[in-house]
């Protein structure tokens, strides 16, 4: 049996993401891991790697917040959990990836205290909030 290679969509650049940013993207907004990155996680958690990719779809879906670097063309999702007392969190990087205007997850990094990486100290940090159809504000 050929093995897939191929990458597996795990979510995509939200509108509520760019509006917080000010950004306006254009082209594909979908994001990808790739197989090797994909078998690289099963490899680490061989029982917990399913419900790790539900976490990151979930994250990148609403994150708590969100940044960009413009040069090196990467976001920074970033959701915190409140466990035992103490806060933790958990940053998705997303970049641009093998395959021309594709974006994909690259990395995860936890972080057990409040505070921000070193890399990321410098950058601002934006809320993305979802817009509301009228039809849930009628609704609500």
């Amino acid at each position: 049996m050929e093995r897939l290679n191929e990458p597996i969509k795990v979510g995509r650049i939200a509108r509520s993401t760019e509006r917080a940013l000010g950004l306006s993207l254009t082209g594909e907004v979908s994001i990808y891991i790739s197989a090797s990155e994909l078998d690289a996680i099963a490899r680490r958690m061989p029982n917990g790697y399913l419900r790790f990719l539900q976490e990151v779809t979930s994250i990148l879906k609403n994150p708590d917040f969100v940044s960009f670097d413009g040069q090196k063309e990467e976001f920074a999702y970033m959701r915190f959990y409140f466990k035992n007392g103490s806060f933790s969190a958990l940053y998705l990087y997303v970049g641009r990836g093998e395959e021309v205007g594709k974006w994909y997850f690259k990395r995860c990094l936890r972080c057990n205290k409040a505070l921000l990486p070193n890399e990321l100290a410098d950058r601002e940090f934006c809320r993305p909030i979802a817009k509301r159809s009228e039809k849930e504000l009628e609704s609500a």
